[in-house]
């Protein structure tokens, strides 16, 4: 004796119905993956302590390798906290290498040449040396003048040097306004 009272279900969704499920099942599943992803980074991150509960003795003979060395130096107290050192050591040498780079910049000064090309003007000296290297990379022989204005203070030029007549700069100028859209260059005499 079956029912016949049975009745046939039936979804019936409007377009406006149907973009909002679409949207919503797409948001629940977008949200799904970014946290699993967020839970995934932090998984092999648990301390000793989290992971002594764990009844595997492939899992601790692992474990016990690894982290002998690392166990041995914290109970020796060999720690050494050398962050402030190595800061110190790379401002030095940073300063060798601004003085260096003064050094040449006189040596390069007795350019022959009437004229010269100013690329640009910093009153960063970090500035500066990025645009002399990238127009070393370039293939250009660039030098970095230091000028002392009253009203404005210290500025760093960075200059090509040597050119014997205007017409040399010029072509050196348009070449570089080119390869590089914000520069706008001088032609210099003297």
């Amino acid at each position: 004796m079956s029912s016949r009272n049975v009745k046939d279900f039936e979804f019936k969704l409007s377009k406006l119905g149907l973009a909002i499920f679409i949207f919503g099942s797409s948001f629940l599943l977008l949200f799904v993956f970014i946290f699993g992803v967020k839970v995934g980074r932090d998984m092999d991150s648990y301390t000793e302590k989290d992971t002594t509960d764990i009844q595997c003795p492939v899992k601790r003979k692992i474990r016990g390798s690894v982290d002998a060395p690392r166990a041995a130096k914290r109970e020796e107290g060999d720690f050494k906290l050398n962050f402030y050192d190595d800061l110190v050591r790379k401002r030095k040498t940073t300063e060798k290498k601004i003085k260096t780079t003064e050094k040449k910049a006189e040596a390069k000064s007795s350019f022959k040449g009437k004229y010269r090309v100013q690329a640009a003007s910093f009153r960063d000296r970090k500035e500066a040396e990025v645009l002399c290297k990238k127009l070393s990379n370039m293939g250009y022989d660039p030098v970095v003048d230091v000028v002392d204005l009253k009203s404005k203070g210290r500025w760093f030029r960075v200059c090509l040097k040597g050119f014997e007549t205007h017409s040399d700069a010029k072509k050196v100028e348009v070449k570089l306004e080119k390869k590089i859209k914000w520069l706008r260059c001088l032609v210099i005499r003297g």
